[in-house]
């Protein structure tokens, strides 16, 4: 156990030990010392290596989960380092949103037709769910959407796209929320997880529409929206989980 300064030894041994004489149950501690010091100790006694055996299992499956998160947290600092996990105020929303607004306004300045037609298409979408009345409570949503620039992905799936892009890729460089995700799949690949978890359906259409249909719902409700990707991610990873192969898990443990 390499680098390694600390170790899990579970209460429930004391079903084993109480069972043992102090004498081997002396033993069997100075046992485990010698294994976690990867001293790779050995002994002729039948009824110290039964005792052991569940112990050194269940030290081996600790360590597995710990290389795993050692290696998550290795790949994470290379690529750049941490940024802060807490949530971004709506006004840097509004700045990162105006800014991709910006770009893709050039874009399709220079003729860009295809941009053109998925705005158009929005558009369609967003207004045929709202033809059938313009008063009321109705209108003052639209005009929320409408009118405010955090919002403007909502009309735009370019917009939606690039924003979502740059949110996973915070994501991945987000050590404590990787951590976490990790402690719950302990056998998965997590950064490629939400990768896989972005290209395959959230910086999709469909993945586009089911957030416009929860914005929508929440802005009618109370009035504003925020998008927790946090929260998707961990409620959703069963869907897009890539396990480590066994050849990977096996270099890991080495």
């Amino acid at each position: 156990m390499e680098n390694k300064k600390s170790f899990i030894l579970y209460s429930d041994i004391i079903n084993i030990v109480e069972k043992l004489s102090d004498e081997i149950a002396g033993k069997l501690f100075k046992l485990i010392l010698d294994y976690v010091n990867d001293k790779n100790p050995k002994t002729d006694d039948l009824l110290l290596q039964i005792a052991f055996e569940p112990i050194k299992q269940a030290l081996k499956r600790d360590l597995i989960k710990w290389k795993n998160t050692s290696a998550i947290r290795s790949t994470i600092g290379k690529l750049g380092g941490i940024k802060s996990g807490k949530k971004r105020s709506k006004t840097k929303q509004n700045e990162a949103n105006e800014a991709i607004a910006l770009k893709l306004k050039q874009n399709e300045a220079k003729g860009s037709k295809r941009k053109q037609n998925e705005h158009d298409s929005v558009n369609d979408s967003v207004n045929d769910s709202v033809n059938d009345s313009v008063n009321g409570r109705e209108k003052k949503d639209i005009d929320i959407i409408n009118n405010n620039n955090i919002y403007s992905w909502i009309n735009n799936f370019s917009i939606y796209k690039e924003s979502t892009k740059q949110t996973f890729m915070a994501l991945e460089q987000d050590k404590e929320y990787i951590a976490k995700l990790q402690t719950f799949y302990p056998n998965c690949n997590i950064i490629t997880s939400i990768r896989k978890g972005y290209s395959g359906y959230w910086g999709q259409e469909a993945g586009w529409r089911i957030k416009i249909k929860a914005a929508k719902k929440a802005i009618k409700e109370h009035g504003s929206y925020v998008i927790d990707w946090k929260t998707t991610l961990l409620n959703n990873l069963d869907k897009s989980k890539v396990y480590y192969t066994k050849e990977e898990l096996r270099l890991q443990m080495q």
